[in-house]
């Protein structure tokens, strides 16, 4: 079935993987607010790439501290095949950014030869198509290198975004394409050279039929017409509303809430629908969305520590607010946040210090020092230390933004002396990563903390 009123996105969508067909490479950015519709234009790409290898990975708020997260789980089902593409430098190069060899690694150019290499080796066979979902939670490192990888595909494909065809190589085709959507809020940082397709708002008469759609019983007019208006078009919320509101309110026998529940207040709408689940299947929840990347032994076993009952995840995919299988999924990343945004302090406090016992120093002990930072109630010099530990490891892995974002929690953390110097570690990694305003707002944290630190020397 085609999307509503999205023909001429999905008109741009197929001639982007026409081309990857006819051997060109290159860059598509959907972009648009929350609940705009990007996920299901991703959908609609690669349900209709037939012939293409496709490989996907969808942004996680939690890991984007987390140096080539994005980039690891993106390659994960590819991964094997490295071995038998890439060169010993280049398998090295991948194995030291995922944290899979003691190497240290040497910085982001071997990962962006390796990266686009795999990806090349991989188009031997047929085109390959890479569908990047909420890259606004992608972390830095992971962003900088896609950009460098297809920046370097060979005849990249400049995507006419209103109007036109995109070009194809015809004879002088041959081999396959690797192409990347990529869908986010906005425009990434270094991504300002890639085209861009907007996805906005629905307008009255393909928001009143998607309405319609949707709703099972009468559907008075006016009350589309407000429903549109007032949700600025929003596919997401225009489908949750058409769920949520009683037959009387959609037929016009009722009023309607004022205000609507559009924009942000789509949070509320999925925390509605979560507290009508029962409380096991809350907590369930509320471990799955504090748990980065969805790790379903990680959830079972910290749910299993909380006392939840087995099975309790089961209304909660009734309810279609999340998929299970190797990881757990919600299928609206904002209803992820609402759960979590929604918990009071002590319930999530609770949940974290659950996967921090179940996850262990041993296991993979940055997520370990962050869950255990998320359990703390206040200051505990050995969290802190446990996240001055994660934050040396991210520097040494080349991830400097996640290496302030790592020590500042630490500093937040630290009772007394050290606290300072923390946050001054904190803003000299922040500046190496490229964020002068937040190095000096970290510098100036330093000055106020009021604990001695050293004078730093010029090395």
């Amino acid at each position: 079935m085609a999307l509503q009123g999205r023909a001429g996105e999905c008109g741009t969508l197929r001639e982007f993987v026409r081309a990857l067909h006819g051997g060109l490479g290159g860059a598509l950015m959907l972009v648009g607010d929350p609940g705009s519709g990007k996920t299901a234009l991703l959908e609609e790409a690669v349900t209709g790439a037939s012939g293409l290898r496709v490989i996907r990975v969808a942004g996680v708020e939690a890991e984007s501290g987390f140096p080539y997260a994005a980039l690891h789980r993106l390659l994960i089902p590819v991964l094997p095949l490295a071995s038998t593409i890439l060169p010993p430098d280049g398998l090295r190069a991948l194995h030291a950014a995922f944290g899979l060899a003691g190497d240290p690694p040497s910085g982001p150019e071997p990962v962006v030869r390796a990266v686009a290499a795999l990806l090349d080796g991989l188009a031997v066979e047929c085109p390959v198509l890479c569908c990047a979902d909420d890259a606004h939670w992608f972390d830095r490192e992971s962003l900088a290198v896609l950009a460098a990888v297809v920046r370097r595909l060979p005849g990249v494909a400049v995507a006419v975004v209103r109007g036109g065809r995109m070009p194809t190589r015809g004879a002088e085709g041959g081999r396959p394409g690797v192409g990347l959507i990529l869908a986010a809020r906005e425009v990434p940082a270094g991504w300002g050279r890639f085209p861009v397709l907007e996805v906005a708002g629905l307008g009255a008469a393909d928001g009143a039929a998607l309405l319609r759609s949707v709703v099972a019983g009468p559907l008075d007019a006016l009350v589309a017409a407000r429903l549109v208006a007032g949700t600025g078009g929003s596919p997401l919320a225009l489908i949750d509303l058409g769920r949520e509101l009683s037959a009387d309110q959609l037929a016009g026998a009722r009023s309607l809430p004022d205000p609507l529940p559009a924009g942000s207040r789509i949070e509320e709408f999925h925390l509605r629908r979560v507290r009508e689940l029962p409380e096991d299947t809350r907590t369930w929840l509320l471990i799955a969305a504090a748990e980065p990347g969805g790790d379903i032994a990680r959830i079972v076993a910290a749910a299993d520590r909380l006392g939840i009952v087995p099975g309790a995840a089961g209304s909660a995919v009734a309810a279609g607010i999340l998929t299970l299988g190797v990881t757990a999924v919600f299928r609206r990343p904002l209803a992820r946040s609402a759960i979590y945004s929604g918990a009071t302090g002590d319930r999530r406090r609770a949940v974290h210090a659950a996967l921090a016992a179940v996850t262990g120093p041993s296991g993979d002990a940055d997520r370990w020092a962050w869950h255990l930072a998320g359990a703390c109630a206040g200051l505990d010099e050995t969290v802190a230390r446990a996240l001055a530990g994660a934050a040396d490891r991210a520097c040494e892995r080349g991830g400097y933004a996640a290496r302030a974002a790592f020590l500042t929690r630490a500093a937040e953390l630290t009772p007394g002396a050290g606290r300072a110097e923390r946050f001054l570690d904190a803003a000299e990694a922040a500046l190496v990563a490229g964020a002068p305003l937040q190095a000096r707002r970290l510098a100036e944290a330093a000055l106020q903390a009021n604990t001695p630190f050293s004078v730093r020397r010029p090395a």
